[in-house]
């Protein structure tokens, strides 16, 4: 493992946590997109308030769970190794990824 590696990520507020999941569920839903395994997004998902059964319930009723765990890795001294740059919009990521 190189000495130092750098990690980067975008973590939007939970207001917005599944702001794009909606379009790419409907859309996916839509053109009846194969996902994986022959897999595709029923309908059903799109109102469903189950998170086992929707993309977008999972990803409201996950987020602060997952906040909390890149939180947690970020300051787990096994991980200082790493150079973290945390993103808390789309459009600062395509900003700094302009920059570069």
């Amino acid at each position: 493992m190189p000495a130092t590696m750098t990690s980067r990520f975008v973590f939007a507020p939970a207001r917005s946590a599944g702001a794009v999941n909606p379009l790419s569920s409907v859309r996916r839903s839509i053109i009846r997109e194969v996902l994986w395994n022959g897999n595709r997004e029923p309908w059903s998902n799109l109102y469903s308030l189950d998170p086992d059964k929707s993309v977008i319930a999972w990803a409201w009723v996950k987020h602060p769970e997952r906040r909390a765990l890149y939180n947690h890795t970020i300051d787990d001294p096994r991980w200082k190794h790493l150079t973290w740059t945390r993103f808390t919009s789309r459009k600062a990521a395509v900003r700094w990824l302009d920059a570069i």
